[in-house]
């Protein structure tokens, strides 16, 4: 199940992390791939993307890193995640919007 609206704000040039909860998945060990892209921004499981267990729950975390961001237009940019499980399900995670804010 695609969760929508997951909008989150980062500013031009600052680090930034982004947790997506998961549906359906009972351990991190069950995702085999996952791609994150926003803007000219891709990322992959284990490129600042990374399958984690916290709280009872199965997490994607986004890592954005000042480079990512520093040259990127103020505006908003829409986003998405797949990712795919051990039995070769690949499934559109999450989609919302990114806003890049200027750093003053």
């Amino acid at each position: 199940m695609t969760m929508t609206n997951q909008n989150f704000t980062v500013y031009q040039g600052m680090d930034r992390e982004v947790a997506f909860t998961l549906t359906g998945v009972n351990a991190a060990s069950d995702i085999s791939a996952a791609t994150w892209k926003g803007g000219d921004i891709s990322k992959t499981l284990g490129d600042e993307l990374e399958a984690v267990e916290e709280d009872g729950a199965v997490k994607i975390v986004l890592t954005l890193v000042p480079a990512d961001t520093a040259e990127m237009e103020a505006r908003d940019y829409h986003h998405q995640l797949t990712a795919t499980d051990s039995t070769s399900k690949r499934d559109m995670t999450a989609t919302g919007i990114m806003t890049v804010k200027t750093t003053l």
